[in-house]
């Protein structure tokens, strides 16, 4: 009997280093606010992937977390998503914020991310209050949207296709990145592909049709095939007269709201 009490000891002591670690990992991952808070709401037409706890980001610093997420039927017989989240207390929202679901990584974590106008002249946001559905953007549809670049990422080194699917990414949710920044990418990887012309046409024809599906985005996406056809036909000239004559377009439609 006694042989078995070491092994014994030394069996309860690694169950008890699992559960503290497990704790540990827990706490860890679900971050919670410190303080007080305050709740407010927004109405959104799509929240896919989005989930109480997941982060919620004032000018690009976590402030806060979601804490519900639910469909509520209209009257015309659609549904809305709206998002209950609570921030800390110490940050003021106006009536004019703006509240976007991005992308937290490349795997799909969502988060719900905050902006004030620069120039706002909304009054204090009251806690409580809805932000609502036309200052909301849903997520954008990354799946088909990067299906869009497939015959570009087909035809580069698998290394720049990471590098340009951030990119695509980055600028479709105003993370640094532009449209500009993003047609400048795809100019700077496509210079060595073999029959550039068809690739890019498939590239638009998959773009065109994208119009249709990534909600709310559509101006973006035309203003990107615009700059994609002025990329395609000038590839085999002078890079700076390219880089010159991507920006220009892009500067004729109106900058979007990314």
């Amino acid at each position: 009997m006694k042989s078995n009490i070491g092994p014994g000891i030394q069996l309860a002591g690694f169950c008890m280093v699992g559960v503290l670690a497990a704790v540990i990992v827990g706490n860890t991952l679900e971050r919670p606010i410190i303080g007080s808070t305050s709740d407010y709401a927004a109405e959104f037409t799509n929240v896919e992937g989005l989930t109480p706890g997941s982060d919620v980001t004032l000018a690009g610093v976590r402030v806060g977390q979601v804490s519900e997420v639910r469909f509520e039927q209209q009257e015309d017989g659609t549904s809305r998503a709206a998002v209950e989240f609570e921030i800390e207390s110490g940050h003021e929202l106006t009536t004019d914020v703006l509240a976007d679901i991005n992308y937290g990584d490349m795997i799909g974590v969502r988060y719900v991310a905050l902006s004030l106008p620069g120039d706002t002249s909304g009054q204090i946001l009251a806690p409580g209050s809805t932000i609502p559905i036309e200052q909301t953007t849903p997520p954008v549809d990354l799946t088909a949207l990067l299906n869009g670049f497939k015959p570009l990422f087909e035809a580069i080194d698998p290394a720049q296709m990471n590098s340009l699917a951030a990119s695509v990414v980055d600028a479709f949710q105003g993370q640094g990145a532009t449209l500009e920044s993003l047609l400048l990418h795809v100019a700077s990887v496509s210079t060595d592909i073999v029959e550039q012309e068809q690739v890019f046409n498939d590239v638009i024809v998959n773009l065109e049709q994208l119009v249709t599906v990534i909600d709310r985005r559509s101006d973006e996406v035309s203003q990107l095939i615009s700059g994609m056809n002025v990329v395609g036909q000038a590839l085999a000239g002078d890079t700076d007269q390219l880089a010159a004559s991507s920006i220009a377009v892009l500067r004729r439609c109106g900058p979007p709201r990314c």
